[in-house]
């Protein structure tokens, strides 16, 4: 409240907080693999450790794609060189610029969004690699240049040389380079990239801890078991 109190009162209850019911359907993902007896006998233990990775990764993109996907089905959308939300009509010549990162970043900090703390208080745009080499290389406008805006200040000049998954921070908006990113014809065929504030997309996890991670798990059971292979039953 803004209202003094008066001497000897406490006002009125406040309605500060509105809860919403939030309704979600349980799910259980996972994918196994077979390695025969002769194969775990006799490769080399670096493959059975390659394989491991494979499924680690695996497992990591799936978390990551049904984020993507509740986070392209529900959110409000930009287009390229826009600086409200749902503007105009795309063409082909409407590419990612650096000028796109101040609208992120306006529209999210508008809202009172809170950043990741993982990307030092940054929002977060996942983009692909097509739309990733559409911004580094614009110099339509030098001053707002990917480049231009970077090579002045040495973590800048740094994130021009050194950029793997981290593309470059702007404006509180880390860049990641990702192909879970797809793609939807609108007025043209565009890439959806998606930028996020921390607490946009979440999801629930049964036990003690969320399901953040995938688990992998090795069984041996036998020739003739029948036992389902994931912890399903």
């Amino acid at each position: 409240s803004t209202s003094d109190l008066a001497d000897g009162t406490s006002g009125s209850a406040a309605s500060a907080i509105t809860l919403t019911r939030v309704v979600g359907t349980i799910s259980t993902y996972g994918e196994w693999i077979n390695i025969g007896d002769l194969a775990l006998e006799s490769q080399i233990s670096q493959a059975l450790d390659a394989y491991r990775e494979i499924l680690q990764y695996r497992g990591a993109s799936a978390i990551d794609t049904l984020l993507y996907d509740a986070a392209k089905s529900a959110g409000n959308h930009f287009h390229v060189g826009d600086t409200t939300i749902s503007g105009a009509t795309l063409t082909t010549s409407d590419t990612l610029k650096a000028k796109d990162f101040p609208a992120i970043a306006t529209y999210f900090r508008a809202r009172n969004a809170v950043g990741f703390e993982k990307l030092s208080g940054d929002y977060m745009l996942a983009i692909h690699p097509d739309a990733e080499y559409d911004l580094v290389t614009d110099v339509t406008t030098a001053e707002l240049s990917w480049a231009e805006v970077n090579k002045h200040v040495p973590k800048g000049f740094e994130q021009l040389i050194n950029n793997h998954r981290y593309v470059g921070r702007l404006n509180g908006v880390t860049a990641l380079r990702t192909t879970i990113v797809g793609t939807v014809t609108e007025d043209v065929a565009a890439h959806v990239n998606v930028a996020l504030s921390r607490w946009g997309v979440g999801w629930l996890g049964l036990g003690k801890n969320p399901a953040s991670t995938p688990e992998i798990k090795f069984k041996s059971p036998g020739p003739q078991s029948t036992n389902d292979p994931l912890d399903t039953n």
